[in-house]
This record gives structure tokens, C-alpha cells and sequence, in this order.
């Protein structure tokens, strides 16, 4: 089973930040942009609201988390193959 195997390796999970971030606010999306100003700032919606983060410190635990993500992630070719193999298993 593709779900099973993949949740077993672990690779279905992102990986867990501290929620000293902003507690709660990586239960939803979040983005990091930079200011024409150059400086990056964080924005976090989660179910109770939504957070503005300028610190850089947990700016950069934010952009270390998306790195996470990105790492852990299946490539194009792979997603695709997994989805295929997971409607295949639910037709």
C-alpha cells in the first residue's frame, strides 16, 4: 500500500518546529517575504488568527522549516507516481 509504506518511512510528515515561533501558527500556511527594504518577514494563518513574525531569529527558523520541507519532499516525477498509485489503490 503507497500510503502506508510512505507514512511508515516517515517522508508523509513534515518535520516539527518549536512553537516558539508563534504558537500554534504552523497548524496552517505560512509565507516569508522580503521588503523592498530587504528585510524578511514572516506571516503565519492558523486557525485562531494570524501572525505577523519580524524577528529575525524566528524568521529564520521559518525559512529553516520551509527548507526542511523542501528536503523532505518528493520530486515531480515521484509525486506523480505516488498519486497514480494511491488512486489506482482507492479505484
Amino acid at each position: 500500500m503507497a500510503v502506508g509504506a510512505l507514512a511508515r518511512r516517515g517522508s508523509a510528515f513534515p518535520p516539527r518546529v518549536s512553537q516558539s515561533i508563534c504558537p500554534g501558527a504552523l497548524e496552517g500556511a505560512f509565507r516569508v517575504v522580503r521588503t523592498d527594504g530587504g528585510q524578511h518577514l514572516g506571516y503565519a494563518e492558523y486557525v485562531a488568527g494570524q501572525s505577523l513574525i519580524s524577528k529575525p531569529s524566528a524568521v529564520g527558523r521559518l525559512l529553516t522549516f520551509f527548507e526542511d520541507l523542501q528536503a523532505a519532499s518528493l520530486n515531480t516525477d515521484a509525486s506523480v507516481r505516488l498519486l497514480e498509485e494511491v488512486r489506482d489503490e482507492l479505484a
